[in-house]
């Protein structure tokens, strides 16, 4: 093989793997903030047909992060949590949901206040 062949797969191979790294740097850090990942989502409705969002929250980091509430947006409507997570553990939190589904959930914790974008539900 020339050198020129060789040198025109290295600018390929680098060039995809630089159009990779930028394509699904976004995705994953929407839904990882500060030392919290939100790992699942789930939908559930109760016994009397109000519709929940639940969520499985993740803590990366290595200290205890408490999670005061979460809401679908910065104006609520806030749903208390109240619980703590443990460095590697997880937790599941629940929020009330309205007639519109949301495109960001809101979570208030000792680390701050975090936003995470939701996946388009399908």
């Amino acid at each position: 093989m020339s050198k020129y062949a060789t040198a025109a797969i290295l600018k390929v191979i680098v060039t995809f793997g630089i159009v990779g790294a930028i394509l699904t740097s976004p995705a994953a850090a929407q839904q990882r903030q500060g030392s919290l990942e939100l790992h699942k989502i789930r939908h559930l409705v109760d016994e009397n047909g109000q519709l929940w969002l639940t969520l499985q929250l993740v803590n990366q980091g290595n200290h205890i992060v408490n999670v005061a509430r979460v809401a679908p947006s910065a104006t609520g409507p806030w749903t208390e949590s109240g619980q703590k997570i443990e460095a590697g553990a997880a937790i599941r939190a629940k929020m009330k949901l309205g007639k519109d589904m949301p495109q960001s959930v809101w979570v208030d914790t000792s680390d701050g206040m975090l936003v995470f974008n939701l996946p388009a539900r399908q």
